[in-house]
């Protein structure tokens, strides 16, 4: 066929069938997104890992004599680690307490000789395997004072710990979705096609990453359990132990499912080996619900049903289009046209048939996800989580559009000339640009299971810089008699003095107060929101501040702001220990928008 030819095949119009199916497909779709919207509208509040819900003694309290245990209320049933619990007392050591956890419930019993200002530091595993961490401060006769600075071998968060989940996570999915679609493909759209089986060294690869991103996760699992950095991987007796179940059942279900799929392999495998690989590729691609976070939702049997078709319909997706690309190179030895086009036509309409309603379940599980996991509305732009979500959302919004443009013209191009091979090398780069943003997609993915949809501390925050105010003027929010900022370039303020802090939100406004009296012990924060346009903003929630000391894993000590004259907010924090705090205000300051606003002060 010339160029001319192919070019008026490029141009001529879907076929009537074509254009009345993708209609009922978009038709489907915009329903998909209206269930999104009014399931969301009326979701309840959800937490995909545990919360703190109440303890007793309350944080902050001051008794005449130590209580004979600490009770820790969670939302959801929890699992004690190893010296997960712990007291530090005025001098500083760290020490574990004997502790039970029954359910939602985690009993601490304290010392009896305990007195002063008392700090428990907690650390639980909640039902989705992931670690939840805390303290409350309690004060037993007269306060001691500045708690003193001694090494306290506390195990601080790791980023790079994160990030390697993070990669690991996101391999997992790539190869093992990747894997199973590609069985998919050979049995069901190429069928007997003599090139549609994907090559074994590809299955291999395949399994080999599936099996080393599962490995990888549970490690990282174990580690951030017991509260070591990456460096602590070379000692696994500390941490090994402390997998999960469900996280060693994900880790058995990859690697049988994927190396079962490899001894599966063979040009031309009979109907029951067809069946059997099949079999061990949709355990390898749901492996990952076992320990998801829709193992803590409710009702548990949706959520697992439908992250499991999630999961299975984008590796058909996927690997349908990497078996395509493979079948359509095999199909084009060169200058020497195409070999057996019409059969690779009819491969094509099957995989573009089955990857349109794919598209379909695609939306209506992801649908049921949302409901299921966020809270609301809210939580799309108010959470790392959510926020994660609708980059992986645009993201699949970009894919969709590439595959109905490949579907309404190059599908119909390649079928009405399959012998021309102009048609099948446009129709090869395209599926190649949706395999590169599939694999985007996934990387998206990768970071959403290591994110809480509740907007917990699990949540993949930029790290904290101290507050740095430069030589800014006083807030407007009255500030205590000695109003002498904190000076210096590095915004510490000297011990007894005033810090200012000024901090742009993330939509434009300005949050502006003032910290005093920058020591260890009780701190004041006031402070007012202003919008974009320098209005005093007054928030539809009351704000949550919440504090944290990164190099004794201590925290966070939440409280919620209390409202003052003039819009002005003021909240009383906790620092027992000295050192560098990390101070967090998540302000509502629309329906739709939660920014925090970070700084750091060093309390003396």
């Amino acid at each position: 066929m010339t160029t001319t030819g192919c070019r008026a095949h490029a141009l001529a119009p879907p076929a009537p069938r074509e254009l009345s199916r993708s209609r009922a497909l978009t038709a489907a779709l915009l329903a998909v997104v209206a269930g999104l919207a009014w399931l969301l509208g009326s979701a309840q509040p959800a937490a995909a890992h545990a919360e703190l819900v109440a303890t007793t003694p309350s944080s902050g309290t001051t008794l005449d004599r130590a209580p004979e245990q600490v009770v820790l209320q969670f939302s959801e049933p929890v699992r004690l680690v190893p010296d997960g619990i712990r007291l530090v007392g005025a001098d500083g050591t760290p020490r574990a307490m004997v502790a039970t956890a029954r359910g939602e419930q985690v009993t601490a019993e304290v010392p009896a000789d305990a007195t002063g200002t008392l700090v428990v530091s907690w650390r639980v595993v909640s039902g989705d395997s992931h670690p939840v961490s805390g303290a409350l401060v309690v004060t037993v006769g007269a306060s001691t004072g500045p708690v003193l600075q001694q090494p306290v071998e506390l195990a601080g968060s790791d980023r790079l710990l994160q990030g390697v989940g993070v990669a690991a996570t996101a391999l997992q999915h790539l190869a093992g979705m990747t894997l199973a679609g590609l069985v998919l493909f050979g049995a069901v759209v190429a069928r007997r096609h003599p090139s549609g089986t994907a090559p074994r060294r590809l299955l291999v690869a395949l399994a080999a990453a599936a099996s080393l991103g599962v490995l990888a996760g549970a490690a990282v699992t174990g580690l951030r359990i017991s509260g070591g950095g990456l460096a602590a991987v070379t000692s696994p007796a500390d941490w090994l132990p402390l997998v999960p179940a469900p996280t060693l059942a994900t880790v058995g279900a990859t690697l049988a499912g994927g190396w079962l799929v490899v001894a599966l392999h063979g040009d031309q495998p009979s109907r029951r080996r067809r069946r059997a690989a099949l079999a061990a590729g949709a355990v390898t691609v749901v492996a990952p619900v076992l320990s998801g976070h829709t193992v803590t939702v409710e009702p548990r049997w949706l959520g697992v049903a439908a992250d499991a078709v999630h999961l299975a319909v984008g590796a058909t997706w996927l690997g349908g289009l990497v078996g395509l690309v493979l079948l359509v190179r095999r199909s084009l030895p060169g200058a020497g046209g195409v070999r057996d086009g019409v059969a690779l036509a009819r491969v094509t309409a099957r995989f573009s048939a089955l990857a349109g309603w794919s598209v379909l379940a695609l939306g209506v599980s992801g649908v049921t996800l949302a409901a299921l996991v966020l809270p609301g509305w809210s939580a799309l732009l108010g959470t790392g989580y959510g926020r994660s979500l609708v980059v992986k959302l645009s993201l699949v919004a970009v894919v969709l559009g590439v595959a109905s443009w490949n579907r309404q013209l190059l599908v119909p191009r390649v079928r009405r000339a399959p012998d021309a091979p102009a048609a099948w090398s446009a129709f090869r780069r395209l599926m190649l640009v949706e395999v590169a943003l599939l694999v985007a997609v996934l990387l998206a993915t990768g970071a959403l299971t290591s994110l809480d949809p509740g907007g917990g501390r699990d949540s993949a925050t930029p790290a904290t810089t101290a507050a740095a105010p430069t030589p800014a003027a006083p807030p407007t929010a009255p500030t205590p008699a000695a109003e002498d900022h904190a000076g210096g370039h590095d915004g510490h303020g000297p011990a007894g003095r005033t810090l200012a802090v000024r901090r742009t939100l993330a939509d434009g406004g300005e949050l502006t107060g003032s910290i005093s009296p920058v020591l260890v012990g009780t701190n004041t924060l006031r402070f007012e929101v202003r919008d974009a346009d320098g209005r005093l903003l007054r928030p539809e929630q009351p704000p949550t501040v919440r504090v944290r000391l990164d190099s004794r894993d201590l925290g966070p000590l939440s409280t919620t702001a209390t409202a003052e004259d003039g819009g002005r907010w003021r909240a009383d924090l906790d620092l027992p220990l000295g050192g560098e705090w990390t101070v967090e205000v998540a302000v509502r300051t629309s329906t739709f928008s939660e920014p925090v606003a970070s700084f750091a002060v060093i309390a003396v």
